[in-house]
């Protein structure tokens, strides 16, 4: 960690997060030893990763404070830097969302048909059309190693309502 602060003039917050679950699966979950087993078999780590990077890192208190969070996962590798401004792009864009690309593989759909089942399911009982789900090929997702985000948007009322059902189901 002291090298990647070391590599850049900004300012970088290294948080440990502590694994968490809905209160109902805490007693369930919590004799489990985390393992590095593939997201196929929706491990612990995979729906805690899942919950977090989905719901609870909007809500964390260390980035209550920034407009914008760009989250990298910890094995990502960028040998040929980074060649653009990402804050810059998602501002120019008016974008609340900036990915990589997106996967057709099926070892990176863990999940994919409950969360789009449930996402149309949100969208007809509340009037609206999840348009973004259409820009994707049917069999694929979003890639999650690295995203940036707008946080007005994703703190935003809707989204949260959104989030809270989404984290419910």
């Amino acid at each position: 960690l002291e090298l990647l602060q070391e590599a850049t003039f900004v300012k970088i917050n290294f948080v440990e997060i502590t694994i968490d679950y809905r209160e109902e699966f805490r007693e369930q979950f919590s004799q489990y030893v985390p393992t590095g087993m593939p997201c196929g078999n929706y491990s612990v780590n995979y729906l805690h990763m899942g919950r977090f990077f989905q719901y609870l890192m909007f809500r964390h208190p260390a980035v209550a404070e920034y407009d914008y969070l760009w989250r990298l996962d910890a094995d990502i590798e960028t040998r040929l830097g980074i060649p653009c401004d990402v804050f810059d792009i998602m501002v120019r864009s008016h974008a609340v969302l900036g990915y990589y690309y997106y996967s057709d593989y099926d070892h990176h759909n863990c999940g994919l048909y409950e969360g789009r089942n449930a996402t149309y399911k949100y969208a007809r009982e509340h009037g609206f059309s999840p348009n973004h789900l259409d820009i994707l090929p049917p069999q694929s997702a979003y890639m999650g190693f690295w995203g940036v985000f707008d946080m007005a948007f994703w703190r935003s009322p809707p989204v949260m309502a959104f989030s809270d059902y989404i984290d419910s189901t």
